[in-house]
């Protein structure tokens, strides 16, 4: 289903509709958390856990997902390998097992997380629990490799929305004067847009120029802190500026219906990202716009980053030591660790080039070395250790701490059965501390065991899955990385056909790509509105630019010697087709005026 389908009804319905837990694995984590707290405010109980969360968190709500009143169980991938998960999943109640974003499962997907492939694992300890998979961009292949991943029986079993949305129009526009065709789009249209861009530096200088061009703007990275991002979502949600430049770090769960234009000013590494990024762009069902804009150098630009990330296995090794001296490891120690991480600071200290670095930090994390987590907002916990009674003696003998805690307990509900998430800020105005005072209260009583706090964060994380192992121990599967770097090669070289196609219904290729049929031309992009110029109907223009290309297959052909050819249509027409054309550089004139196809 598209994004913004819908999807998460088709597994949170279901599970309310009967008795047990629902389990999702999803890979976005900012996402997963997002849910959890709107299931949450609905009051229906939900937990996640991920990579980086603290032990002794992680196994309190593993316990309650069995011995409590937990609906959903929200949980990463990675998770899935471990023991402690694995142990406690046996016992769950579980009803249903839902896979977000399962072309993540598929090698031939465009986002292949190798962990996904536990997945079918856990259906031998619930052998008669349905599972689910969910994607918004998955081609025929893909899909295929899904259902044979998760040992799904047949192929009846399978639902696939049209990736056809009507109301949008796709342009796709070349040109050496990117700042000025970007204002020119915003100036023709209204409404709420979202400019993606590739690199954080980009989002800021976009936003300015727009800015200082009378046009309302804001910029958005995972390099921010978590209060700004939230500050700018939340105004961009309510329309107090009309246009968010960001990375594609921005728009993930964001369900504003009235987007009018998605304007993509680099160009997406497939058609995937491609397809779901833009349709953010109008799900209120009114006409929108996604908009691609590019010159040549961004063609070079994207094969030179793509080449970037294959990354040679003696590098990895080589981040991989610097990683250990970074943490200040010893060989054998961090197993589970989890450190927050500042790829700048680590790139800078050990004379590595900060894009190269991440990506061999990917491939640590697909080869199960490592997990690394982009930077995103988890709020400080509290749990209460200590019981009633120790709690009543600490007060007692602390009596500038008793109105602390009885505002906590006040204010948050199963302190002493769960985590609670604990807004810091507020909680101090409700004390009448200040809020660095209130954190120091929360540390005092943790340190005398009363309380045990995790602080806030919104830094990237990296854990360590195993312990630090010599550099020689390091095994990569070089076949794998190979074929995932021909496929995403594949991806690339897709979209680049997309984006120079200058004659085909744009939605014709699109939903080609995703082994769908488009009956007729959509009428609505680039190619079909420059066509509309002509006064001839889509399908007669498909048929006599059938017969252009025919007729010059073999030879050069003049103009007249095209219409004597052509005699069965009207000469007006075959003209302005072949002008058409011309212009499209689908064809060639020469010195001698004759014509030929343009390889």
């Amino acid at each position: 289903m598209p994004t913004g389908g819908g999807k998460s009804i088709c597994y949170q319905v279901p599970v309310l509709a009967g008795q047990g837990i629902g389990i999702v694995i999803s890979p976005l984590v900012a996402l997963m958390k997002d849910q959890v707290q709107s299931l949450n405010e609905k009051g229906i109980k939900a937990h996640a856990v991920y990579s980086g969360m603290p032990f002794r968190e992680m196994d309190m709500i593993l316990d309650n997902s069995i011995y409590g009143d937990v609906r959903f169980l929200y949980c990463s991938p990675e998770r899935l390998q471990t023991d402690l998960f694995v142990t406690r999943f046996k016992e769950m109640p579980v009803s249903l097992i839902a896979v977000d974003e399962a072309h993540c499962i598929s090698q031939w997907g465009y986002d292949f997380r190798p962990a996904y492939t536990l997945i079918s694992e856990l259906r031998k300890f619930h052998e008669d629990v349905p599972v689910l998979a969910l994607t918004a961009s998955a081609t025929e292949r893909v899909r295929q490799d899904i259902q044979d991943k998760l040992e799904f029986k047949s192929n009846r079993n399978v639902f696939i929305k049209s990736f056809l949305r009507k109301n949008i129009s796709y342009v796709i526009r070349k040109t050496d004067r990117k700042f000025e065709k970007l204002l020119e789009v915003l100036n023709k249209t209204s409404g709420s847009a979202i400019v993606y861009v590739r690199s954080r530096k980009k989002t800021e200088e976009i936003a300015t120029f727009l800015i200082q061009n009378k046009i309302s703007a804001s910029f958005y990275h995972a390099g921010l802190q978590s209060g700004v991002k939230d500050d700018r979502q939340h105004a961009w949600m309510n329309n107090t500026f009309r246009v968010m430049v960001s990375t594609n770090a921005f728009g993930m769960g964001i369900d504003k219906p009235d987007v009018r234009n998605v304007i993509h000013f680099d160009i997406p590494d497939s058609m995937e990202s491609f397809y779901q990024e833009s349709g953010r762009a109008g799900r209120d069902e009114k006409e929108s716009f996604a908009v691609l804009i590019y010159n040549s150098v961004d063609v070079t630009n994207i094969k030179r980053q793509q080449s970037l990330a294959e990354i040679n296995v003696d590098f990895a090794r080589e981040v991989y030591i610097a990683l250990g001296n970074y943490f200040k490891l010893a060989i054998g120690a961090g197993k589970g660790q989890t450190y927050d991480f500042d790829l700048f600071d680590f790139s800078k200290q050990y004379r590595l080039n900060a894009g190269q670095a991440y990506n061999a930090l990917k491939l640590l994390n697909d080869e199960g070395y490592i997990s690394l987590s982009d930077g995103f907002r988890i709020p400080g916990r509290i749990y209460f250790k200590a019981d009633k009674t120790q709690l009543y003696r600490f007060q007692i003998a602390n009596k500038k701490y008793e109105q602390f805690i009885k505002t906590i307990l006040r204010n948050l509900e199963g302190v002493f059965d769960q985590y609670v998430p604990i807004n810091e800020k507020r909680m101090a105005s409700k004390c009448g501390w200040t809020e660095d005072n209130f954190v120091e209260g929360l540390k005092f009583l943790r340190k005398q065991k009363i309380i045990d706090y995790i602080p806030p964060s919104d830094k990237p994380r990296i854990t360590l899955v195993t312990e630090r192992l010599p550099n020689l121990n390091l095994a990569f599967d070089q076949k794998r990385m190979e074929f995932i770097y021909g496929v995403r090669k594949d991806n690339l070289s897709a979209m680049l056909k997309f984006v120079d196609n200058e004659s085909i219904c744009r939605n014709r290729v699109l939903l080609s790509y995703f082994s769908e049929k488009l009956r007729e031309d959509c009428g609505k992009c680039d190619i079909c509105r420059s066509r509309s110029g002509t006064g001839i109907s889509n399908d007669q223009f498909d048929v006599l630019q059938m017969h252009v290309k025919n007729l010059l297959k073999n030879k050069a052909l003049l103009l007249e010697e095209l219409i004597m050819h052509l005699d069965a249509f009207e000469r007006s027409k075959i003209i302005e087709v072949i002008e058409w054309m011309h212009q499209h550089k689908e064809i060639n004139r020469g010195e001698d005026q004759k014509f030929t196809i343009n390889n």
